[in-house]
């Protein structure tokens, strides 16, 4: 008889090698795997609203910053100038302190275009579409020379002329009878998307035409204002809109 000794390395080997012999593996059973996603999932949903907080705070720092050169922009026309800018061609003032955002090549293309085309709506069909006007929440500003940002447009007198930041030729800093730090110059906006005709507007992006009845336009109460404010919502809340908004 022989005897055969060997150590249980031997022995592992050995019944790895035999067929029908099993041995005990590693792995995750059921209740760990569940635990382990479930673990994964909490995580996630903790990790998630942080990271849109993040975006949402760096979009609006992008934005804030993007106000902020337009304002520099304009400083620097009104020194150059001794006046503050106007809507040239009727562009508005964005596309006159193009030069001053190191946009000087753009500026001058469509000044060109301007007084060589019959047509006014020829440029602005081909202005480009800049990332300093646009805000990264603005997911509609597609069109040609989109702008995420409006510029004050004021009041309108008797004749329709506007009284505000667009219209009006040789207005300075001290024209602002207000005050400077209590008149907004410049402000952001969200584009509306594009609809065809025959389309649903959706109402977020809708407008509502509402009439003001009013004694003096050029006098009007806080009384009427908060009527003409509950008129516009009335309307928003019992009819659709009459067309897409422009913002």
């Amino acid at each position: 008889m022989w005897r055969v000794s060997a150590d249980r390395s031997s022995l592992r080997r050995l019944s790895r090698r035999l067929p029908g012999t099993f041995h005990r593996s590693r792995g995750f059973t059921v209740i760990e795997l569940l635990v382990s996603i479930g673990v994964i999932g909490l995580l996630l949903a903790l990790l998630l609203p942080a990271v849109q907080q993040v975006r949402a705070a760096s979009r609006k720092a992008t934005c804030s910053s993007h106000l902020r050169q337009i304002g520099i922009a304009v400083e620097s026309y009104a020194s150059t100038h001794r006046q503050l800018p106007y809507s040239h061609h009727g562009a508005g003032i964005l596309f006159s302190i193009l030069p001053y955002l190191e946009q000087a090549s753009e500026h001058q293309r469509l000044e060109q275009l301007f007084r060589a085309s019959p047509d006014p709506s020829i440029p602005f069909s081909t202005a480009a579409r800049l990332p300093i006007y646009l805000c990264p929440a603005d997911t509609h500003a597609h069109r040609p020379g989109a702008s995420s940002y409006n510029v004050n447009e004021g009041d309108r007198d008797h004749n329709g002329d506007t009284e505000g930041f667009v219209s009006v030729y040789q207005l300075k800093w001290s024209d602002v009878t207000d005050g400077l730090s209590q008149t907004a110059f410049c402000s952001e906006r969200k584009s509306s998307p594009e609809y065809r005709d025959g389309q649903s507007i959706d109402p977020q992006h809708g407008a509502w035409r509402v009439r003001m009845v009013t004694v003096d336009p050029l006098r009007v109460s806080v009384a009427e204002l908060d009527r003409f404010s509950d008129d516009c919502i009335a309307a928003s809340r019992t009819s659709p809109p009459d067309g897409p908004s422009d913002s």
